[in-house]
């Protein structure tokens, strides 16, 4: 009978949903800053990570949801970013930052920070080395602080600190 397939599919679907609810604000976050805010992008993303998700058939978890992430990142073409023509002072978002970074290096940074995978469940997920994860989050980190201007304020930071 047909309509035995059909319950059971949505019997699966609804599962699908309910487990991987709690990380779909997570990786469209992710997809919006590597994509530099561009929601048509982040939302490609979005759907290829939980189709991919869908497909692999296995368990939702947080590890599994950074791997297909970052296989959808891989696979969507990122928007180019225009550089502006002339220095501006103001002051770039924290999405342009990260647009403007290697892939190597704003993809575990990602899976770190939003998702909240360990170093080592990023290593699993990519497929690579844990020291070369924390190398590529430290560098990450690095270029964000120093585009973002932050460097100042955490050395003013420190200093108040070691003052008191």
């Amino acid at each position: 009978m047909p309509g035995l397939g059909k319950s059971a599919d949505i019997s699966r679907v609804e599962q699908f949903a309910n487990a991987s609810a709690p990380f779909r604000a997570h990786v469209f976050t992710a997809a919006l800053w590597y994509g530099g805010s561009d929601r048509q992008y982040a939302e490609r993303v979005y759907r290829r990570t939980f189709a991919l998700l869908f497909q692999s058939g296995s368990e939702v978890r947080r590890v599994s949801a950074g791997r297909a992430l970052a296989k959808a990142l891989h696979e969507i073409e990122r928007p180019r970013v225009i550089a502006e023509p002339k220095p501006t002072a103001r002051r770039p978002e924290y999405s342009e930052v990260v647009s403007g970074m290697a892939p190597d290096h704003a993809i575990p940074m990602l899976l770190v920070g939003v998702l909240g995978l360990s170093y080592g469940q990023v290593a699993d997920a990519l497929d690579v080395r844990y020291d070369d994860v924390r190398r590529r989050v430290f560098l990450a980190r690095d270029t964000i602080v120093r585009r973002l201007g932050l460097h100042a304020a955490l050395h003013a930071e420190t200093a108040a600190h070691l003052r008191s």
